[in-house]
């Protein structure tokens, strides 16, 4: 099922998520596959349409630090880059508080999950809606290049995911970046669309 952006029914589309859908969505970067956060079969299926390795870990989309609070423990430094970059185009790496509340899909280096809250209107208006997290992968099939041509995104996924959110093409993205902070150490662990200069910069890291 395609959904065009000038057609949304945000009630309808809420409703999809929680009851376990996978879909396709916009995002401040690149288009997402997403589902609920604790629906292992959803889970399990963007997995296989990603030909993805479990191995290599899912990012996570929050609503906000409220919610990154409530199921992460929070460094004075890491709260200072969400305070700084969030919502945008950046993932920083958190410690769950109880480990046991994520599938090991999101768990990755020193125990972390990579988490982020997009500043996308959509992502916005669903935030309205639900209050949980969702599952943040790149809409490409993995290996290969990221897709901006919503007609690719399209004709790679209709047939296997239950809907796709038409918000039209996208301008060019690495995706966001992704940081980790290991005792008050900041680490790039990819490279996005925030240049890590920028971030030393803005965060006064470095500096006495």
């Amino acid at each position: 099922m395609i959904i065009n952006k000038n057609n949304i029914d945000f009630d309808k589309i809420s409703n999809l998520i929680i009851e376990g859908s996978t879909f396709c969505y916009p995002t401040d970067t690149l288009y997402g596959l997403g589902c609920r956060y604790d629906n292992k079969a959803s889970i399990e299926k963007i997995i296989s349409l990603k030909g993805r390795n479990k191995n290599h870990f899912f990012s996570l989309l929050f609503k906000d630090i409220n919610m990154l609070d409530y199921f992460f423990s929070i460094s004075e430094l890491e709260k200072k880059i969400i305070d700084k970059f969030l919502p945008g185009k950046l993932s920083i790496l958190l410690l769950p508080k109880n480990k046991n509340m994520f599938y090991n899909n999101f768990i990755g280096l020193d125990d972390k999950i990579s988490c982020r809250i997009s500043s996308d209107n959509f992502n916005k208006e669903i935030y309205k809606k639900i209050d949980f997290p969702i599952v943040s992968t790149s809409a490409n099939i993995s290996g290969n290049k990221n897709l901006f041509d919503i007609s690719d995104i399209i004709d790679t996924f209709e047939e296997s995911l239950d809907f796709i959110v038409d918000y039209g093409d996208i301008g060019y993205s690495k995706g966001s970046t992704i940081l980790n902070v290991n005792k008050d150490r900041l680490n790039l662990i990819r490279d996005g669309d925030i240049q890590f200069e920028t971030i030393i910069k803005e965060l006064n890291y470095g500096k006495s």
